[in-house]
């Protein structure tokens, strides 16, 4: 299996883009994640067998704080399990090193447990929970 890796500097219009959709959308329909923000200016790093892409990371840089933000990580079904996604975070640490940014910051569903014993094995720390209340009356179905 030969993985090809591309870094886009802004996904509109680009491959990352619609995969990460996708991965939005699977996320969305297991019930545990809520949608994430995509704006054209973020950057992605796309991984690709025989041409099909099969891996994103969408980032960016929060520069006055010397940190990279890493909004969305996905890897199609069909291709996990194979060391993709750790590919794809080794990309984005050599990036966070050349722009001298000291951490990476990410967030994913408390019961996402999967993407949270990755992130562990990669070295990433758990250092908050979100917590959300619903208004009885407004909350949405």
């Amino acid at each position: 299996m030969s993985v090809q890796i591309t870094h886009y500097s802004g996904i509109d219009g680009t491959p990352a883009v619609a995969l990460a959709l996708r991965g939005q959308y699977e996320m969305i329909n297991d019930g545990g994640e809520q949608a994430v923000g995509l704006h054209h200016s973020y950057n992605g790093i796309l991984a690709s067998i025989d041409g099909k892409a099969v891996g994103v990371i969408i980032w960016f840089e929060q520069k006055d704080s010397h940190r990279l933000w890493l909004q969305l990580g996905y890897v199609l079904p069909e291709h996990r399990r194979n060391g993709i996604y750790n590919m794809l975070w080794d990309q984005l640490v050599d990036k966070a090193r050349k722009l001298g940014a000291s951490a990476i910051w990410s967030g994913t569903a408390i019961g996402n447990d999967a993407m949270r014993a990755v992130a562990r094995k990669q070295g990433r720390k758990e250092i908050a929970v979100s917590l959300k209340f619903d208004v009885p009356e407004l909350a949405r179905q």
